[in-house]
């Protein structure tokens, strides 16, 4: 849509209303990025294997993997 060189008020909102609508989603988008954002900061980046679940507990893969870096070094 384009502005005419002398707008009635009435074009001049029916221009600026749809980006008011895309601003405030835009800042509603940014405001749940940032809460977003901040609750992966506080997720620890790394798991030790003892604090998985019980449901994990045939860690044979985990001697395997031992096994091959021990081997390797």
């Amino acid at each position: 849509m384009v502005l005419p060189l002398a707008p009635t008020p009435e074009e001049t909102t029916a221009f600026l209303q749809p980006r008011g609508e895309f601003r405030a989603a835009i800042t509603a988008t940014a405001a749940r990025l940032e809460a977003r954002q901040a609750e992966r900061k506080a997720t620890p980046q790394k798991v030790a294997l003892k604090e998985l679940p019980a449901a994990n507990a045939s860690r044979s893969w985990v001697r395997r993997v031992n096994s091959l870096s021990i081997r390797s070094k």
